[in-house]
């Protein structure tokens, strides 16, 4: 980047206070050793298999929702169609599972949105969260 900007910077005043300098050095050897090109064309893969199963789990909640004609609310809470992964997700959070004894189990805090998509996307996710 700037090898001759830092190369008169204290380690501490670069990566902060604390920070054990061997173990970094360490971590930065092993780095160039496996080839920094090599790792980073392994998290593009990673990355792009991400995308792909968000843009895919999208396509299938939107795709499910204008055949069988239910409605998710939308940020403002009007009914939609057409919801992001990243909405649906966001409705997910807070459903919890209580564990009674290795036979029972709760799932907690289930709202109706919530139950729009887990009946229309299939049997498995109504095993899930019943």
């Amino acid at each position: 980047m700037y090898p001759e900007y830092f190369a008169d910077r204290p380690v501490e005043r670069l990566i902060g206070k604390g920070v054990n300098d061997d173990a970094l050095g360490r971590c930065l050897d092993q780095l160039y050793e496996t080839g920094v090109s090599e790792l980073f064309e392994v998290l593009l893969m990673i990355m792009t298999c991400c995308l792909m199963v968000y843009a895919a789990l999208e396509h299938k909640i939107r795709e499910e929702l204008k055949a069988k004609d239910p409605y998710f609310p939308n940020l403002k809470y009007k009914p939609s169609q057409n919801p992001t992964a990243r909405w649906v997700f966001f409705c997910f959070q807070g459903i919890d599972i209580l564990t009674i004894s290795e036979e029972q189990q709760l799932v907690l805090n289930i709202e109706e949105r919530n139950r729009i998509i887990i009946d229309y996307m299939g049997p498995t996710y109504p095993q899930i969260y019943s």
